[in-house]
């Protein structure tokens, strides 16, 4: 199958509202891209390990789903009879935004055009993974750069607390973004997490030799409740 290959894969999950439930003996990730209704079968075989499926792309300024987004939703893919009997065994599946070719306009003359209103942003996305029978929203948002004056900071925590708001029963994330933690960028995904709270990894998580916390945090998406 043509798919994206995994980005990783296990982490302690936080749902937004009670309604979400997750597997708790096995949590496993993937983003999809190149994905086509063939591939569907052998996605939901209860043998295939992965637990949460994240199809990119929605691009707000493509106008919205891309790539495998927009297979989910020409096959209407939310109401599909095997899709559905994935779910009633605790799989879920989302759609995730950004990338590293859609990129959000929020600082002026950031890849050209005009600024984009984050809690906009946050709101139109959560909105459609709702319409197209998603499970929750992934910001996978790149393309920081340094000296931004923080502006990528707030914006990704007013995305997110909007998304929220909007979908308050769906699964929220991150993808990973552990580059972005240095001091270097001025973009702090600490405070974005601290700001949308439930930010959670795996605390008792033993680091293996040779890898700090933060390296290993580049391959864990982290979720908010």
């Amino acid at each position: 199958m043509g798919w994206a290959g995994p980005i990783l894969l296990v982490t302690a999950l936080c749902f937004a509202g009670a309604a979400a439930q997750v597997p708790t003996t096995h949590l496993a990730v993937i983003y999809l891209n190149r994905f086509s209704m063939a591939d569907v079968s052998a996605l939901v075989d209860p043998s295939f390990a992965y637990t949460h499926y994240l199809f990119a792309f929605w691009l707000r300024d493509k106008g919205g789903p891309v790539d495998a987004a927009r297979v989910w939703v020409d096959n209407n893919l939310g109401n599909d009879s095997r899709i559905q009997e994935a779910r009633s065994r605790g799989v879920k599946f989302m759609i995730s935004c950004g990338g590293g070719t859609g990129r959000p306009q929020f600082q002026g003359g950031f890849r050209g055009g005009a600024v984009t209103d984050g809690a906009m942003y946050g709101r139109e996305v959560a909105e459609f993974a709702m319409a197209n029978n998603f499970d929750g929203v992934d910001f996978d948002i790149e393309g920081w750069a340094q000296a931004n004056d923080g502006l990528g900071t707030q914006w990704l925590i007013d995305a997110t607390l909007a998304a929220k708001t909007t979908f308050r029963n769906g699964i929220i994330t991150h993808a990973p973004q552990a580059p972005y933690f240095s001091d270097r960028w001025s973009t702090n995904f600490f405070l974005v997490h601290q700001q949308v709270s439930g930010y959670a990894h795996l605390p008792e998580l033993t680091w293996p030799a040779g890898f700090s916390q933060e390296s290993i945090m580049h391959n864990l998406p982290t979720i908010v409740d």
